[in-house]
């Protein structure tokens, strides 16, 4: 499956780390997977920065 291991998975702790009130560590999983060029992750950067 295209992202398990990698973007998809950096994506996915960033979303558990901002719904649970962690921002700066949903900040490095969104930008890892921001890094491997999923857009989405770049949308949350954006919105929470």
């Amino acid at each position: 499956m295209v992202g398990t291991g990698s973007f998809k998975a950096a994506y996915n702790l960033g979303l558990w780390y901002e719904v649970s009130g962690q921002r700066e560590k949903a900040l490095q999983y969104y930008g890892m997977a921001a890094d491997l060029g999923f857009a989405p992750a770049g949308e949350r950067l954006f919105l929470i920065k």
